[in-house]
């Protein structure tokens, strides 16, 4: 009987279904292995603490601190949930003998990086038991589980970002604002190196408005070894309690630029719909300027403008009018400026906090919430990329020494 050309040429190899199979079975295989290698390693780990408390079975003579006592069904947490295993038992005069190794095999912590990371992901604590690997005989992790273990994991993001050493690295820029998430605000600070880098250098919970606040976080980075150039440059939104704790902290040597969108955004606030947008383009077309003298003066030609339109919005924009010019007074190159002219980058993360955050149905205590934050800042921090212009960071350096102490606008 013949055979067509197609049949011959199936018949060389395996279908791509057949050649899946392969790798599947493959898997399965490694997974099982795996397994049994690990819960064989559990098992040694057990043992080996039964011999240093009991000495090597059936040894006479042998004076020991217990005697092995059968073994009972218990349960280790492993593989995304609770794993039944024989743990064995050890009694001495005094009873049963914890043994350390058990309890740490039972720890849920040995997995909580894990746990933290689905949760800081997407998935939540109500939908993490459908998510983790399981045996056959596994039994589940139970939400509550989940929540216990990623509060202690994310406990530790928090005491690490406050805690971490700040020396070693000079900072030309600090960026301090504030995010509120369920009603609760929580303060930032961000770190630029004399290089360009990016660092989250703390946080804590409270708003921009309360200087007693910010001025603990600004004590806290001094004690971690915060080291600053000489002058130092702080883009901040317009809370006068922020420019008071810097002011005390850094007295003359801190060049404040407020941020120019909070300004255009405050300034907004105060207008009817129908001058909203017409303000804003004005506003945007002086900042967009990059001399200082041609900025100020197209701002004043605003703020006149205002002046007959509506009072309060022109007082907006008066209060702290030439803070929102530093950038240009210090005469940053064009990309540079536009980091440093608005604390963006730092909001930035901001949504990064309140993506991560939106699967979160209901906060328990404002401690959750900057929890929550410094686990989400510290999974995005190793993403950051030196700020736009870091070759030209030696203009801010010379710029930060050079500008007239005469010229730098007092702080408000």
């Amino acid at each position: 009987m013949k055979t067509n050309g197609r049949k011959g040429k199936a018949g060389k190899g395996l279908c791509p279904v057949e050649n899946a199979r392969p790798r599947e079975l493959i898997r399965q295989v490694l997974r099982r292995r795996l397994q049994e290698a690990m819960r064989g390693l559990m098992y040694d780990l057990l043992e080996q603490e039964v011999q240093a408390l009991c000495g090597p079975r059936y040894q006479r003579g042998r004076q020991a601190e217990g005697v092995r006592a059968g073994s009972e069904t218990g349960s280790v947490y492993w593989d995304g949930g609770r794993q039944p295993i024989r743990r064995p038992r050890v009694r001495n005069e005094g009873g049963e003998v914890t043994l350390e190794t058990y309890q740490a095999l039972r720890d849920y912590d040995l997995f909580s990086d894990e746990v933290q990371r689905l949760l800081i992901h997407g998935v939540s604590t109500r939908d993490y038991g459908g998510v983790v690997q399981k045996l056959e005989e596994d039994l589940p992790l139970s939400k509550s589980s989940a929540s216990r273990a990623f509060v202690r994991a994310s406990q530790r993001d928090l005491d690490e970002l406050n805690g971490r050493d700040l020396s070693g690295q000079t900072y030309a820029c600090l960026m301090i604002d504030g995010i509120e998430e369920a009603q609760t605000h929580v303060i930032v600070a961000l770190g630029f190196t004399t290089g360009g880098s990016k660092r989250i250098l703390g946080l804590v919970e409270g708003a921009t408005e309360n200087s007693t606040v910010v001025k603990d976080l600004l004590a806290s980075l001094i004690e971690r070894g915060l080291t600053t150039t000489e002058r130092v440059l702080l883009v901040l939104d317009g809370a006068k309690a922020l420019h008071k704790a810097v002011g005390a902290q850094w007295g003359d040597r801190a060049m404040i630029q407020r941020c120019q969108e909070h300004k255009i955004r405050n300034v907004r606030r105060y207008l009817p719909a129908s001058l909203q947008d017409e303000t804003e383009r004005r506003m945007r077309a002086a900042y967009g300027l990059k001399s200082y003298p041609q900025a100020r003066a197209a701002l004043q030609k605003v703020l006149a403008w205002l002046e007959d339109r509506c009072e309060s919005a022109a007082r907006s924009l008066a209060e702290g009018l030439a803070e929102t010019l530093t950038v240009q007074r210090l005469g940053l190159p064009e990309v540079l400026g536009r980091t440093f002219r608005s604390t963006n980058p730092i909001e930035s993360m901001f949504d990064k906090i309140a993506y991560r955050c939106r699967r979160v149905k209901s906060w328990r205590g404002k401690q959750q919430v900057v929890r929550w934050a410094a686990s989400s800042l510290l999974v995005h921090e190793p993403r950051f990329r030196r700020v736009r212009g870091y070759r030209q960071m030696h203009v801010l350096l010379a710029a930060l020494e050079n500008v007239a102490l005469d010229a730098k606008t007092k702080v408000a």
